[in-house]
């Protein structure tokens, strides 16, 4: 779920509350303009708290080109964002370092492209694949790629985020679990795949 800080609270529990009060005192005015997002997950091996691919949050305020398009050249007003990812399941993953990437044709897509360019880049050195460190504040902007790790281990996931200068709220209520995504190549779905671990987070 997504909420203005004094509506989360209501809310949250222990770890919104913590995360809260890391925040920096500006992050924490009421007039900051800062909205907190919640996701929890429970994840067996091979699983991923959402699909697996490099991408850049906060294209939906980015102004656009004339085919719809976010503009990430230009993207005007952007967000400031700082999570923190709680359970060792499935980190969030950056990438760090610098690379450019072509701009596609009107119309067309460049998710699949840039993935391969980015994947060549990781593998050749060129940048640096990070695991944000479990439990800590990692603040990140436009223009920074990350994506959710494939769960190595059994277990809970809970990602809380906060974002300044949004602007406007999608969801208004809480969530009680967010999705899954599980390997393409497993035989048929888990009958319960949010029943196998206990419904409390340590």
């Amino acid at each position: 779920s997504t909420a203005r800080i004094e509506d989360a609270l209501k809310i949250g529990g222990p770890l919104l509350r913590r995360f809260v009060a890391a925040l920096p005192e500006d992050w924490r005015d009421p007039d900051a303009d800062v909205v907190v997002s919640v996701k929890r997950n429970e994840l067996a091996p091979g699983w991923s708290p959402a699909p697996v691919g490099w991408h850049i949050d906060g294209t939906h305020t980015a102004d656009r080109h004339p085919d719809g398009r976010a503009n990430l050249r230009n993207p005007g007003n952007t967000v400031e964002q700082i999570l923190c990812c709680c359970g060792p399941a499935a980190p969030t993953r950056f990438l760090l370092g610098e690379i450019e990437l072509p701009e596609p044709p009107l119309g067309s897509k460049q998710g699949q492209r840039w993935q391969r360019e980015l994947e060549a880049a990781a593998d050749a050195g060129r940048m640096q694949r990070w695991n944000a460190p479990i439990d800590t504040l990692v603040a990140f902007g436009f223009g920074d790629f990350h994506t959710g790790a494939t769960a190595d281990v059994r277990g809970w996931r809970c990602f809380i985020k906060a974002m300044r200068g949004r602007g406007q709220l999608t969801h208004g209520g809480p969530v009680e679990r967010s999705p899954v995504s599980w390997p393409a190549d497993q035989p048929g779905l888990p009958e319960d795949p949010c029943g196998i671990f206990p419904d409390v987070l340590p």
